[in-house]
């Protein structure tokens, strides 16, 4: 997802400061974590937000130049995990499963934005001079949120919301 193409990051129970230098990520990490907890990029659903700017940059410029080569490239994604934590009352439980990269039972959802086979013949014909192919066609793909259950998720119905600030546009005194 933008500057990421590929990133872990796991936080303590409390407080969590994320810090560093302009243009490290740490606004994407924030926008990433809230893409796959609501599935709203700039208040609007995703699929209708979708843009070749989501994507990193390596992972573009990886696609195009192994196109060049082979008509069989995968198509570059976003899929985005959020593990949640496991809570005493099982508020949780309607979210809990394996369907996530470490096959976790537990608490979780993601967002995947990938390809949508559907387009494969309109895909075909996108590819079929490579050279004249610029970015990542995001017409030709969808998006999927899920639970780790794989049942529908829906942020508002967490028993706890989850709040994150960015106060990156904040001047620290």
């Amino acid at each position: 997802y933008k500057i990421f193409r590929d990133f872990s990051m796991s936080f303590n129970d409390d407080l969590n400061i994320i810090v560093g230098d302009n243009e490290a990520g740490k606004s994407t990490l924030l926008e990433a974590i809230n893409l796959a907890m609501t599935s709203q990029l700039s208040g609007k659903n995703v699929q209708y937000e979708l843009s070749p700017y989501l994507f990193s940059l390596d992972a573009i410029k990886l696609y195009l130049e192994e196109l060049q080569n082979n008509p069989a490239t995968p198509l570059p994604e976003i899929y985005i995990e959020v593990y949640l934590k496991e809570d005493t009352e099982g508020e949780l439980t309607q979210y809990k499963g394996t369907n996530n990269t470490e096959r976790r039972d537990c608490a979780g959802v993601f967002l995947r934005i990938a390809f949508d086979n559907s387009f494969e013949p309109e895909y075909k014909e996108y590819i079929s001079n490579p050279a004249e192919v610029r970015t990542v066609p995001i017409e030709y793909y969808s998006c999927t949120w899920l639970s780790f259950a794989h049942n529908a998720f829906k942020f508002s119905q967490l028993p706890s919301k989850i709040i994150l600030l960015d106060r990156s546009d904040q001047k620290m005194p």
